[in-house]
């Protein structure tokens, strides 16, 4: 019998579980809803009542509203009212509120160098509503404001902050100390790490003028300029060092990269079946020199075959600091190979000047010669033989933290450019003085020279968002534009696209125009300082003017909207950075892809 009761005891509901929330009201508050609250505790009505989560809940409100900078905010009692058999509760929140603080009064001692309207100006809360993270802002742009007038070894001390009120308003009165430390003068820098590049050549790149007044700004935009530069992998934070006159020596730590770059793409196109053409190679070979006899300065050799008809080599040769200004000048030429149609020949040079810590000037003028592969071609495929000369002026602006693997930043680059064009074509008339053999039928017409002038104007923007320290959203978005007075620009003046560098999944060059734009979306996981793996979404823009195809006489519009997708691969390996691309363009099924890849040799 004893035994019975017992088990009626420990089974009744009073004693085996939890009472049921029944209700939860909130009481007192005004600046925050009752259904914002409710969404912040984890008690629920009609689950039992947990005393522990009722805690944490009166925790969750207390930080909701500190962050709404009621920081006097209090929960004065949680009130539980139960039922006849306390199988059921209600839970009462009071909340008083009260006022944000606001700040009345602040003081600050032990400024000597600055004046106080200075000190103010970078650093006053008075009337204000007191918020934690503003405070830290303030105090650090103080600190900011002496590392860049000479005293890096300042320190500040919040020594109080008092509460009391008026009015029933809550007030609040600030106190600091600053201990501004030595007033330093920088009389010497040196480097240290470096084993290829001359230090004066580093020395050159930070551009620092001695002696000079400490100032924290000026040294960090030429330690990002030194990070910027192509055969540096990384620059430690620089070291204040005391020298025995009473001032201070700059020492930056510096680490190299690989300053040389040998870049390897080789492939193989076999024969054809049913026909007499034998199989041929294509590849690629570039040779970049980033720090030519440790003097900074760049030599490039680029030599591509995209098929058995094109092929393109590149030579550029780049002069830094020219007379020990902050001018880089250098040369370029070029030859392309497009099919059996025309051969094109430039010779370039291109400039850039140092405007701030992230922007540069761009400016250059450019050769060209378009030489088409006999008049038949130049008049089937409307290639003219043409001469341009051609000037462009531009900027860019880049904040990317790294070269290979960037986590953030932005880059944008914009060019303008303006030229003349020198042009010879043949024309059909019926009352020509020439006669162009075409197939083996005689076309009568004459040959015309004009003189015209053209325009470009390209934009490129990148930007990196970093969303966990490895992985990282981009997204590139290029826009280009050609004009001239013709109403159809030969194909030897508009731009191509499609491929690995713009619209993967595509083959090289696929697409043509005098209005290209395309954006790269990807999502990147970095596995490493050199290596990532991806997912991409291309999207490109294609736009001309072409002659009918039944109606060589009318003019029409074509453009499109072609897209590709895939995914990709950059890796570290002993023989260099192994790159491979898989991509899909519009309406292809899987198999039906384009691979991309190379290996890039550092040395």
């Amino acid at each position: 019998m004893k035994l019975l009761c017992l088990l009626f005891i420990l089974t009744s509901p009073l004693f085996s579980q939890s009472p049921v929330v029944k209700k939860i009201k909130f009481i007192g508050n005004h600046s925050a809803s009752s259904p914002k609250l409710q969404s912040l505790i984890r008690t629920r009505e009609a689950l039992p009542l947990r005393e522990d989560v009722l805690n944490d809940d009166a925790h969750r409100i207390l930080n909701f509203y500190q962050s709404k900078l009621f920081y006097l905010a209090s929960i004065d009692s949680i009130v539980r009212t139960f039922n006849g058999d306390s199988s059921e509760t209600s839970v009462v929140f009071f909340i008083t509120e009260n006022r944000p603080i606001k700040v009345d009064s602040m003081s600050i001692e032990g400024v000597e160098f600055f004046l106080p309207k200075a000190v103010y100006d970078v650093w006053n809360l008075t009337g204000q509503t007191f918020d934690p993270v503003i405070l830290e802002e303030n105090l650090q742009n103080l600190l900011s404001l002496y590392e860049r007038n000479g005293f890096p070894f300042a320190h500040i001390e919040v020594t109080g902050i008092h509460l009391y009120s008026c009015d029933e308003m809550p007030l609040m009165r600030i106190q600091l100390a600053v201990n501004e430390g030595t007033l330093v003068t920088v009389r010497k820098i040196t480097t240290a790490g470096q084993t290829e590049t001359k230090e004066p050549i580093l020395l050159r790149e930070l551009n620092l003028q001695l002696p000079m007044r400490y100032d924290q700004k000026a040294i960090d935009d030429a330690v990002m300029r030194l990070k910027k530069l192509s055969f540096i992998q990384n620059v430690a934070e620089p070291e204040l060092l005391y020298l025995d006159d009473s001032s201070f020596a700059l020492k930056i730590q510096i680490a190299e990269g690989n300053a040389n770059t040998i870049d390897g793409v080789a492939g193989y196109v076999p024969k054809q079946p049913n026909t007499d053409e034998k199989g041929y190679f294509t590849g690629l070979f570039n040779l970049s020199f980033q720090n030519l006899f440790g003097s900074a300065r760049q030599l490039d050799v680029r030599w591509q075959k995209k098929n058995r008809y094109s092929q393109d080599f590149y030579l550029a040769y780049t002069e830094p600091w020219v007379l020990n200004y902050p001018v880089n000048l250098g040369f370029s030429i070029q030859q392309i190979v497009q099919d059996t149609t025309y051969v094109e020949r430039s010779f370039g040079i291109d400039g850039s000047v140092l405007l701030g810590r992230n922007t540069r000037g761009l400016f250059g003028g450019k050769q060209k010669i378009i030489d088409p592969a006999g008049w038949t071609n130049s008049f089937l495929f409307n290639i003219p033989s043409a001469t341009f000369y051609s000037g462009y002026i531009g900027f860019s602006y880049d904040t990317r933290d790294d070269r290979i693997n960037p986590r953030s930043g932005f880059f944008y680059k914009t060019l303008l450019e303006y030229g003349k064009k020198d042009e010879t074509f043949f024309t059909e008339i019926a009352d020509g003085a020439d006669t162009l053999q075409i197939n083996g039928v005689p076309v009568v017409g004459k040959f015309v020279k004009q003189k015209l002038s053209t325009q470009k104007i390209s934009i490129d923007v990148e930007t990196y968002w970093p969303v966990t320290r490895r992985f990282v959203v981009f997204n590139g978005t290029h826009g280009w534009v050609y004009k001239t007075p013709q109403s159809i620009v030969p194909y030897s003046e508009q731009f191509l696209f499609g491929g690995l560098n713009d619209l993967r999944g595509y083959t090289e060059d696929f697409y043509n125009g005098t209005r290209i734009g395309w954006n790269n979306f990807e999502l990147r996981w970095l596995t490493s300082p050199q290596s990532r793996i991806f997912i991409f979404w291309d999207a490109g823009y294609y736009y001309r003017k072409a002659y009918a195809p039944s109606d060589q006489t009318r003019v029409i519009t074509e453009n499109g909207w072609p897209m590709g997708y895939g995914f990709g691969i950059r890796f570290q390996t002993r023989l260099g950075l192994f790159a491979l691309d898989y991509g899909l363009g519009k309406d292809d099924p899987f198999n039906n892809g384009k691979v991309h890849f190379g290996i890039a040799t550092q040395f």
